[in-house]
Protein backbone atom coordinates (compact mmCIF):
# COMPACT_ATOMS: atom_id res chain seq x y z
CA UNK A 1 0.00 0.00 0.00
CA UNK A 2 1.19 3.54 -0.90
CA UNK A 3 0.99 6.04 1.54
CA UNK A 4 1.11 9.56 0.95
CA UNK A 5 2.78 12.01 3.58
CA UNK A 6 2.20 15.94 4.36
CA UNK A 7 3.95 18.03 6.52
CA UNK A 8 1.53 20.13 8.83
CA UNK A 9 3.46 23.38 8.13
CA UNK A 10 0.16 26.26 9.57
CA UNK A 11 -1.13 24.44 12.11
CA UNK A 12 -1.01 21.22 14.81
CA UNK A 13 -2.04 17.65 13.31
CA UNK A 14 -4.83 17.56 15.59
CA UNK A 15 -8.75 16.29 14.27
CA UNK A 16 -10.12 19.28 12.30
CA UNK A 17 -7.47 20.43 11.55
CA UNK A 18 -6.08 18.15 8.89
CA UNK A 19 -8.46 16.83 5.89
CA UNK A 20 -10.19 13.40 7.31
CA UNK A 21 -9.24 10.40 6.32
CA UNK A 22 -5.32 9.70 7.79
CA UNK A 23 -4.64 6.78 8.14
CA UNK A 24 -1.03 8.27 10.67
CA UNK A 25 -0.91 11.58 12.17
CA UNK A 26 2.58 12.48 14.17
CA UNK A 27 3.10 15.41 16.43
CA UNK A 28 6.39 17.60 16.48
CA UNK A 29 8.98 18.01 19.47
CA UNK A 30 8.86 20.61 21.36
CA UNK A 31 10.89 22.80 19.53
CA UNK A 32 8.92 22.04 16.31
CA UNK A 33 11.51 20.09 14.30
CA UNK A 34 10.90 16.90 12.77
CA UNK A 35 13.34 14.54 11.02
CA UNK A 36 12.20 13.48 6.94
CA UNK A 37 12.73 9.62 5.74
CA UNK A 38 16.42 10.78 4.37
CA UNK A 39 17.36 12.48 7.64
CA UNK A 40 17.08 16.36 6.97
CA UNK A 41 15.16 18.72 9.46
CA UNK A 42 12.09 19.85 8.71
CA UNK A 43 10.36 22.65 10.97
CA UNK A 44 6.85 21.70 10.93
CA UNK A 45 4.14 21.46 13.54
CA UNK A 46 3.76 17.52 12.78
CA UNK A 47 3.25 15.27 10.14
CA UNK A 48 -0.29 13.08 8.35
CA UNK A 49 -0.06 10.50 6.09
CA UNK A 50 -2.83 9.22 3.66
CA UNK A 51 -3.77 6.02 1.02
CA UNK A 52 -4.37 8.42 -1.29
CA UNK A 53 -2.48 11.60 -2.57
CA UNK A 54 -4.05 15.08 -1.32
CA UNK A 55 -5.49 17.77 -3.82
CA UNK A 56 -4.35 21.14 -3.78
CA UNK A 57 -7.12 22.61 -3.08
CA UNK A 58 -6.73 20.68 0.54
CA UNK A 59 -3.25 21.11 1.02
CA UNK A 60 -4.18 24.65 0.59
CA UNK A 61 -7.08 24.95 2.62
CA UNK A 62 -5.42 23.24 5.59
CA UNK A 63 -1.80 24.41 5.41
CA UNK A 64 0.13 21.17 4.40
CA UNK A 65 3.08 20.49 2.10
CA UNK A 66 3.59 17.39 0.30
CA UNK A 67 6.55 15.32 1.58
CA UNK A 68 9.16 14.88 -1.16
Amino acid sequence: MKRYRYWCIEQPPVPGNVPPGFIRMDAADEDGEMTDEEGHIITAWGVIEYERPLTEQEMDRYGLEESR
